[in-house]
């Protein structure tokens, strides 16, 4: 994770709390140490100082059958074709990991690549954009943005520079346009395209000299507040020139005038109809000179009419030429009631927020004919006529039971093959109406079923939301409803055979499920399911052994700050060792933790978490912390068997360190790397 990202995350974002008690530069240093580089490193992503450069950069050459541009190559269908892959069917069972790269400064690659003249261009979380090898990995170039964030680069081409005959497209998290020579990354262009309270959405798309541009509103998370003049902000596509960087047209997703509603309780003038963000990729229909994009909810007292729609908008303008409006009526912004007084800034009856999200129209010809296709978090696809302006030619329901929440059922799109369409469905349990759903996946899945890479294991880290402790809340105490669902879930869980995985900081929570436990085994036997208790920092010598005798099993986590109510001794890491009850150590995510597993090692051996940060004095041995991480770890995931140690019978999946870790001194656990990794019995790694 860069540096910088570690900083943001302590002083703003997800571990703002978790750091209040540390000043700027206690911050800063947890950063860099973590980060491994200093604060605001203006070299972070430099390829000079990159070991695996390529040796040349040849020319171009031809873009290749096997490429992928942009969010969903062609007509954002999110599909390749068996010729461009190369694959068949029967193929894809066998295909094995060819090379790995990670950014350099970075900790996240949230885009797409694309993949075109045999090279992979992909963005970092860092701000850089890479050109790659494809066959080996290697980089040709780096080239640095003002931040990248999450949007697909596309490969095209570009007229009027001399020497230069595609260009990498991109537009950032800040609304900022780029063009860069394709070959060497060479900044040809660039053009701030943010239209007042917009922000860019998703990636562009590109077709014939243009960029179409989406944009969202950004008054969903302020508007509720009564000292805002709330709501101006509407979804807009631009279009942009690819060659020159200049903006052709801006265009509204509501194209009717904005309207004073009136003054709020505070005396602020309200607006409207604003919102209807465009969340998604333009889809191009070159045949008939327009583009298709879906919108989100309205924001603020009333509703657009094109608000939860599919607009069919004109390339040669951005003039709305047909709209389709799946749900009418749907205003929604975070921080208002679902009935609202008639002077607040919140429509009087708050929407469900059915955006249609990520990739929403999808053009495909079926049998001969044109239809567009599209799905969005209200649960509902669609296939609309582009010839009959937006008639609805069929519809059809995906969830089962009840509508879904806010957050929705189909977030980030689906892909089609030209007869089917595909939707990933999201399933997190907030409420007791989306329970019952989920009991039908527990009914219907086989658990543990996978491969070595990925498969269904079994249920957490929040089994039911609502239920969400922390070291931070040691006496906090869920409303018994939420335990009643929760309970309803556990039953199948263990009728069924699934393992639970459950986030239980605090000994409230801990002897709540146990108690649970006991009751539902009393029906269904848990003790080989090897339900995990996680994090367990208020963890007592009672909770314990009760624990051990019915069975479960424990996570352990790394940290990198700690509430000063938790104490020294927290997690009882010692206690848990020689209480002989079967634990796992292993890192607590990427939202500021490192997933170098040698510092989680650390962490418990040397007893802190930073050098100079006291952590626990319940400290484990080397050789205690090395075993948690490995063979520990495959007993939690049911590999003890295939994975954990090294011994006959077993996946030759090891790693060999530049150094000894039983015998550095303690401190240089911290430095240890990897000179080979082997997956397999195949090297997949191996130190130049």
């Amino acid at each position: 994770m860069p540096t910088e990202a570690i900083v943001d995350a302590l002083t703003k974002g997800k571990m703002k709390d978790n750091a209040a008690m540390l000043s700027f530069r206690d911050k800063k240093n947890i950063a860099e140490f973590l980060g491994k580089r200093p604060y605001n490193d203006p070299a972070a992503g430099d390829i000079a100082k990159m070991t695996n450069r390529c040796a040349t950069n040849p020319a171009l050459g031809e873009v290749g059958v096997a490429s992928w541009s942009g969010w969903g190559g062609e007509s954002n269908s999110r599909n390749q074709s068996a010729r461009a892959a190369g694959l068949a069917a029967a193929d894809v069972p066998k295909l094995k990991l060819k090379w790995a790269w990670g950014v350099p400064s970075g900790n996240n690659m949230y885009t797409q690549p694309a993949v075109a003249f045999g090279r992979v261009f992909v963005g970092g979380d860092d701000g850089n954009i890479y050109s790659l090898d494809a066959k080996s990995g290697c980089v040709y170039w780096s080239s640095k943005s003002d931040t990248f964030g999450r949007f697909a680069p596309i490969i095209a081409p570009i007229k009027g520079y001399a020497g230069t005959t595609h260009a990498v497209f991109f537009v950032t998290r800040s609304s900022i346009a780029y063009a860069m020579d394709a070959h060497d990354g060479k900044l040809l262009w660039k053009n701030e395209i943010k239209d007042g309270l917009n922000n860019l959405s998703a990636t562009a798309a590109y077709y014939d000299g243009r960029l179409y541009v989406p944009l969202s509103g950004t008054e969903t998370l302020t508007g509720a507040n009564l000292d805002y003049e709330c709501c101006k902000s509407r979804g807009t596509v631009v279009a942009v020139d690819a060659n020159t960087g200049k903006v052709i047209w801006r265009a509204q997703s509501i194209q009717e005038p904005l309207r004073s509603l009136g003054e709020n309780s505070k005396g602020k003038q309200t607006f409207g109809p604003a919102g209807a963000s465009v969340w998604n990729t333009p889809t191009i229909d070159a045949k008939r000179k327009v583009i298709y994009v879906g919108t989100g909810n309205s924001f603020g007292r009333v509703a657009a009419s094109t608000s939860d729609s599919i607009l069919a908008m004109s390339m040669t303008d951005g003039k709305i030429v047909w709209h389709h409006q799946e749900f009418a009526g749907d205003a929604f912004m975070n921080g208002c009631r679902a009935t609202n007084a008639a002077d607040t800034n919140c429509p009087e009856k708050l929407g469900p927020d059915y955006d249609f999200g990520g990739s929403s129209a999808i053009l495909q010809t079926v049998n001969g004919k044109d239809i567009l296709v599209a799905a969005g978090k209200g649960g509902v696809a669609i296939g609309l006529d582009p010839d009959a302006q937006g008639k609805l030619v069929w519809r059809t329901q995906l969830w089962e039971n009840q509508a879904p929440p806010a957050s929705g059922l189909v977030v980030w799109g689906g892909s089609a093959d030209g007869q089917r369409v595909y939707y990933p469905l999201q399933y997190y349990i907030r409420t007791p109406k989306e329970v019952p759903r989920v009991l039908d996946m527990i009914r219907s899945e086989k658990p543990l079923s996978r491969n070595h890479w990925l498969g269904v294991l079994g249920m957490g880290e929040h089994v039911y939301g609502p239920v969400h402790d922390s070291a931070f809340l040691p006496k906090e105490v869920f409303a018994e409803e939420h335990y009643d669902q929760y309970r309803i879930l556990a039953t199948a869980a263990a009728r069924y055979g699934w393992q639970i995985h459950e986030h239980t900081a605090v000994d409230t929570t801990i002897r709540k499920l146990l108690d649970m436990g006991d009751d539902i085994a009393k029906q269904y036997p848990i003790r080989d399911l090897r339900w995990v208790l996680a994090h367990v920092e208020f963890l007592t010598p009672e909770l314990l052994e009760r624990a051990k005798r019915a069975g479960w099993v424990m996570a352990l986590h790394n940290h990198t700050v700690k509430p000063k109510m938790v104490g020294a001794d927290r997690p009882p890491a010692r206690m848990i060792q020689d209480s002989g009850i079967p634990w796992g150590l292993g890192s607590d995510g990427t939202i500021v933790a490192t997933i170098n597993p040698f510092h989680t090692i650390w962490e418990y051996v040397a007893g802190r978490i930073f050098p100079s940060i006291k952590a626990y004095d319940q400290l484990l041995t080397r050789e205690e912390a090395l075993i948690a991480h490995t063979r520990s770890n495959a007993y939690l995931l049911f590999m003890e068997k295939e994975l954990g140690t090294l011994e006959a019978g077993k996946l030759a999946d090891l790693v060999v360190l530049d150094r000894d870790y039983m015998t550095v001194p303690l401190d240089d656990i911290l430095n240890i790397k990897p000179v080979m990794t082997m997956t397999g019995g195949k090297i997949v790694y191996e130190a130049k």
